[in-house]
């Protein structure tokens, strides 16, 4: 049996919908992260600087987005779809500067793991936490 939306379109063969306010928060999330290292490595928050650091981590979280969208992954808002975000973020971040020439130094790695982890699952898990809280 499929379902149909108002003018009889068959929804069950419609586009992956796009939390975008969720993307946008991932997104935030790892520029922040851009940002925290460089400061923390008393470089300049110049935009060159900026895009260097920051686009593999932008890349790879869109790449995580791009396979929970449209491999049937765990919805991209959830905890597990965090999850998945967050290991391809940094797996595929890393990737990208290494084949680039950069620096992955393992207290990069780890820091980058632990930040990117905590606010890319943190929110979600807070997020998912007031619902549960909030709606009995």
């Amino acid at each position: 049996m499929s379902v149909s939306d108002e003018s009889g379109r068959d929804l069950s063969e419609r586009e992956p919908v796009v939390p975008w306010g969720a993307l946008i928060v991932d997104v935030f999330a790892v520029t922040v992260f851009a940002v925290t290292a460089r400061l923390a490595h008393g470089e300049s928050l110049n935009p060159g600087g900026m895009l260097l650091t920051t686009s593999p981590f932008v890349a790879a979280t869109c790449l995580g987005w791009a396979y929970l969208l449209w491999h049937g992954g765990p919805r991209p808002g959830g905890v597990p779809g965090g999850i998945v975000v967050w290991l391809v973020t940094v797996g595929a971040g890393m990737a990208v500067r290494l084949a680039a020439g950069l620096d992955v130094k393992l207290m990069f790695v780890l820091f980058a793991a632990g930040f990117i982890g905590v606010t890319v699952v943190g929110w979600r898990a807070l997020g998912a936490y007031l619902v549960h809280r909030f709606s009995r």
